[in-house]
């Protein structure tokens, strides 16, 4: 007799499936899988420089000075020291490998992921709801951005801090929150879960909820407070002030989390339903009074969260001062009507572009006019949308929640105060999507439970959206494999572009097509002649191309245009140096040390400087300063060594000072810089040491010939034959410097 297969190894497995932990791990997986690429990516010439290639401090790795530096600083125009010091740790662990701080990226893309599939689950306890926001939020294409490039790290990093502080706000409203919360809550989670009228999810995927706490009385509750008519009362509950932690440390990652006391009324709004206490019938609003006159319960869960305002205040008023400098547009740049027309439409393309995420780019520029037209149709829209779930708030509450989350959340970068040259940025849409995730998600459970759509036609369905977003996200994370292809994409895609015109330039420099960066410059210049940055890499361009008096023309532009660059100070001065006008030179290089007093390159340039003028004493005084600030730069490192070891002054000369700085040296470089080796030979020379002399020497000459260097290979073979003859080198810097490293 034929049996009927048995359906229990797939309950189980629905069963096993349904179990959060088990769901966030395979969320998990499947994330670190998706971005794995990315442990081949380099680092970008877009804003990496300034968190890691170019930054000294975050390269020294973790120390006191790096850490009170990140402390102090409105370096990048921000203030987010955790931010630095996880750069910094990164150098630590990993040095300068790109693939690593990249993997570092996605392991808390990752995490944020599974933290936000907890938080969903524990104030609503549906795990399939929870776990499809939380997929669309780790797969979708618009967040590609945030974990594939290594200066985002403050996205990644504050999310994750973010959702821990929420978690730990969501545990102190279960653990001792006001009188009756069980049932609302115990209601609210039947409601999400589909317990109700044969809506309801795979009865093995529901997890019972767990509201088994015995709630406080209201002396009890009164107790919680420092006072029971405390003008500002703080919960005593941990988990209150763990919440209350994690949110400083998420502004001390990146500011933008200043919403978050706001997102905590829209949780106490929906799922966790605290607003439901306040209503006129409610016994908690008659005891209240009866018992001591207390306000509303809707006041006071906006005064439980002074603390968390005080701290958003000072974040903005922190953050305004460290922008208004350098990235903060005046109104005479960018008038009020400009703002808001590209506020109401950057609103309008995420949502476009989250339903439709095609032609993404890593830089949007800022436009000079606006579509007005475009401006009303995307307002028009907007105040549909919000009138439609404002009537929609009680019988679904989610789409209210959901909304004002993502409203909410975009504020702080919605082009109100404008920082910065990009008109909107994908990377912006990190934390505030999930808003509009729930919101979807929820829509959708509660649309398939009132039209009954079956359990496998659902699941097909999801399955089917997930696959879409995998796949655009595996296309997007292509562009950001290298440079030349992210920003000739980001062209592609948007037109008139200066900002990537000017990165593609960088890449084809760092690739050795100089002809092809002027191209890009040009055209940078053709749409925004006032850029600083491409007249100071045209001008570097034309420089090494010997056309000197353009340069000194582009130079001078980059410096009227923008007066606080250092780096055109310091390559200014190194064009006036190379033409003897040292005098202007060093001016230029000490503006550039006053500018960025924690850049060792300017006090590197002085001491060239300075040694070509054959004034060696100031020459060290000055790469001793740039080795305090940064003690691994090689160039400084192999310049002073080779003063202390050949210079015609014998009371500059120093053996084994000059070893000691040239063995470090050569270990930076592992052994295979040809130049290196020459000075460290130099060095044992002059400590007496003319065997090693000779057979590092011979090291030198051998790399030196196979990297076809014939100029080198002559002087190593000159100094060779000096520490065969036991003679140590001796060298007259004036007007003449060897090549650096």
């Amino acid at each position: 007799m034929r049996k009927e297969p048995s359906v229990k190894p797939r309950l189980a497995l629905a069963g096993a499936l349904s179990c959060p932990r088990l769901t966030g791990l395979l969320l998990a997986l499947v994330t670190l899988v998706l971005y794995l690429p990315v442990r081949q990516h380099g680092f970008s010439v877009y804003d990496d420089g300034d968190y890691i290639t170019q930054n000294h401090i975050v390269q020294n790795g973790l120390t006191w000075a790096g850490t009170k530096w990140a402390f102090t600083t409105w370096y990048a125009s921000n203030w987010h020291p955790l931010t630095w010091l996880s750069h910094m740790l990164d150098c630590e662990l990993f040095g300068l490998d790109p693939g690593a701080h990249h993997l570092v990226n996605v392991l808390f893309h990752a995490l944020n992921a599974v933290l936000l599939l907890g938080l969903l689950f524990r104030m609503t306890g549906a795990n399939w709801a929870a776990a499809m926001a939380a997929a669309l939020f780790a797969w979708h294409p618009l967040h590609v951005e945030s974990v594939a490039w290594a200066a985002e790290r403050k996205d990644v990093l504050s999310t994750c801090l973010e959702l821990l502080a929420l978690l730990a706000y969501a545990k102190y409203v279960e653990s001792g929150d006001l009188p009756s919360l069980g049932s609302c809550r115990e209601a609210g989670r039947r409601a999400e879960s589909g317990e109700r009228q044969g809506a309801s999810e795979h009865p093995t995927a529901e997890r019972r909820p767990r509201n088994n706490i015995q709630r406080p009385t209201s002396n009890e509750r009164r107790r919680e407070w420092f006072g029971p008519r405390s003008l500002f009362p703080l919960p005593s509950s941990l988990f209150y002030l763990l919440s209350l932690c994690c949110f400083a440390l998420g502004l001390m990652s990146k500011p933008m989390l200043v919403t978050f006391p706001f997102l905590c009324l829209l949780l106490d709004f929906w799922p966790l339903r605290r607003f439901e206490l306040s209503t006129p019938n409610s016994p908690v609003r008659r005891s209240s009074t009866a018992e001591g006159g207390q306000p509303s319960t809707i006041l006071w869960l906006v005064v439980e969260k002074w603390p968390f305002f005080l701290l958003s205040i000072g974040s903005c008023v922190v953050t305004f001062l460290a922008q208004r400098a350098a990235a903060v547009l005046s109104l005479g740049q960018y008038s009020w009507p400009l703002r808001l027309g590209n506020a109401s439409l950057s609103y309008a393309w995420y949502l476009l572009k989250t339903a439709w995420p095609a032609d993404l780019a890593v830089l949007y520029p800022l436009p000079e006019h606006l579509s007005w037209l475009l401006v009303a149709a995307a307002g028009a829209g907007l105040t549909v949308i919000s009138w439609l779930v404002w009537r929609a708030r009680r019988a679904q509450p989610y789409l209210l929640a959901g909304w004002l989350w993502y409203l909410g959340a975009l504020v702080p970068v919605i082009g109100l105060v404008q920082a910065g040259e990009q008109a909107r940025a994908d990377r912006y849409t990190y934390f505030p999507l999930i808003g509009v995730f729930l919101a979807l998600v929820w829509l959708g459970k509660d649309l398939a439970a009132r039209f009954q759509v079956p359990a496998r036609t659902l699941a097909i369905g999801a399955t089917l959206v997930l696959a879409a977003t995998l796949w655009r996200t595996e296309r997007q994370l292509n562009y950001w494999r290298d440079d030349e292809t992210l920003f000739a994409h980001a062209l592609a895609v948007t037109g008139d572009n200066p900002i990537a015109h000017i990165n593609l330039g960088l890449a084809l420099e760092q690739q050795n097509h100089p002809a092809e960066a002027m191209e890009n410059y040009q055209a940078a210049l053709r749409l925004a002649p006032d850029s600083p940055e491409a007249h100071n890499n045209l001008a570097n361009l034309l420089d090494a191309a010997g056309q000197t008096n353009e340069a000194l023309l582009h130079y001078q532009a980059a410096l009227r245009l923008n007066p606080n660059a250092a780096f055109a100070h310091c390559n200014f001065g190194t064009l006036l140096a190379k033409l003897g006008r040292f005098d202007e030179a060093l001016r230029q290089y000490q503006e550039a040390a006053w500018l960025q007093p924690a850049d060792p390159h300017p006090y590197y340039l002085m001491g060239k400087a300075w040694l070509r003028r054959g004034q060696s004493a100031e020459a060290i005084s000055r790469f001793r300063h740039a080795l305090e600030l940064a003690p691994n730069d090689l160039p400084s490192l192999a310049f002073l060594a080779r003063i202390l070891a050949t210079d015609e002054n014998p009371g500059h000369r120093d053996g084994p000072a000059a070893v000691a700085l040239a063995e470090k040296a050569n270990a930076l470089a592992d052994g295979t810089q040809p130049l290196i080796l020459d000075v460290l030979a130099m060095a044992y020379a002059e400590a007496g040491r003319f065997h090693e002399a000779q057979q590092t020497a011979g090291t030198a000459l051998e790399l030196a010939a196979a990297a076809k260097l014939p100029e080198m290979v002559t002087g190593i073979r000159q100094h060779l034959q000096l520490y065969q003859a036991g003679l140590p080198c001796r060298e007259s810097f004036t007007n003449s410097l060897p090549a650096a490293p």
